[in-house]
């Protein structure tokens, strides 16, 4: 609540009759007194102008509790209760799974990838995870771009060291104990795959 808005609420307020309410439950240490101690609220004033109305719903905003009648916190329709983090079918999703092979001069790269793609004159649409996802990551995005843009594809790629991607170096060294997961080594990944 802004400052303006607490004195307008406090002007308005300052009129009416005032109990102080008694302490949240976690706070009453014996919950017969806290029966005893509850007292009616007065009514509020009838006034129909936009200035009460405004200072009235200012001042009761940490009172609004949603409706369980309206399933303001339901799951939506399809949406599949699954236990854990089960991996999403992927052929609900792309129409092929890919893996591309690449040899470079100190490694042999097994891309990993799932597309959908274009079809007539539609555009591709290519993503590319972050740390920990991978290329299913973009499962319900790639549903949701088939609905919206039907001519449209997606390729969706496993970066290195995630999903199924695989990298065999050549030359092993202590150092190859981590993935290098620079933008340059995933932005030359991103490229064997769309241009091999």
């Amino acid at each position: 609540m802004s400052d303006l808005q607490r004195s307008f609420a406090r002007a308005k307020l300052a009129g009416l009759p005032f109990e102080p309410l008694p302490p949240p439950n976690h706070l009453v240490e014996n919950e017969e007194d806290e029966i005893d101690d509850l007292k009616p609220m007065p009514d509020a004033p009838d006034d129909d102008s936009s200035s009460a109305s405004s200072a009235s719903s200012a001042s009761s905003t940490g009172t609004i509790r949603p409706s369980p009648s309206k399933h303001l916190f339901a799951r939506p329709k399809g949406f599949s209760n699954r236990k854990g983090s089960e991996p999403l079918p992927w052929n609900d999703h792309f129409t092929r799974e890919l893996y591309l092979k690449f040899a470079r001069p100190t490694e042999n790269v097994t891309y990993h990838a799932y597309i959908t793609p274009p079809t007539a004159k539609g555009p591709l649409l290519v993503t590319h995870h972050g740390a920990g996802s991978s290329g299913l990551s973009f499962a319900l995005f790639a549903s949701e771009i088939r609905k919206a843009l039907p001519d449209g594809g997606v390729l969706s790629l496993d970066a290195r060291g995630h999903g199924e991607t695989v990298v065999e170096k050549l030359e092993p060294s202590p150092s190859d104990a981590t993935p290098d997961l620079s933008h340059e080594i995933l932005s030359q990944d991103l490229l064997d795959v769309i241009l091999g």
